[in-house]
């Protein structure tokens, strides 16, 4: 969340506006992993496993979708778009038409860093970026 909000000032900074509000890449930001809590199992020799049911990424996306309906959580079209598409467009992609609205395409190249750059941050202890921590260290 943190790299999101300092991403989205560092693009709007170039001079072109972008078509959605740091409200909208914080949500689908924050939206985007919505079934971790339920789906990640962790024993106590400290494995991650998946809950069953829960292993495959239909199984996230129809949890993700179910749990906003749950709550009454209603999307706008943008925003559902950039939550469908945040770790792109997989299967949806075409050379035809652009499937990936910017919301989305945002959301993913913050998620792809997060994910592949800084996987291992914060780190357990003496991380450079003030504040930083983390809430397991084991």
């Amino acid at each position: 969340m943190n790299y999101a909000r300092h991403l989205y000032t560092f693009d709007e900074a170039f001079g072109r506006p972008l078509p959605f509000s740091m409200s909208d890449a914080l949500l689908v930001f924050f939206l985007h992993d919505l079934e971790k809590p339920w789906r990640i199992l962790v024993d106590e020799s400290g494995q991650v496993s998946n809950r069953e049911g829960l292993d495959t990424k239909a199984a996230y996306k129809e949890f993700r979708e179910a749990k906003l309906a749950s709550y009454g959580l209603e999307l706008n079209a943008m925003q559902f778009n950039g939550f469908t598409y945040v770790e792109g467009e997989i299967h949806d992609y075409t050379s035809k038409r652009r499937v990936m609205n910017e919301l989305a395409a945002f959301a993913h190249k913050v998620d792809n860093w997060c994910a592949r750059g800084w996987y291992d941050y914060p780190k357990a202890t003496g991380d450079a970026w003030n504040g930083a921590g983390r809430v397991r260290t084991s």
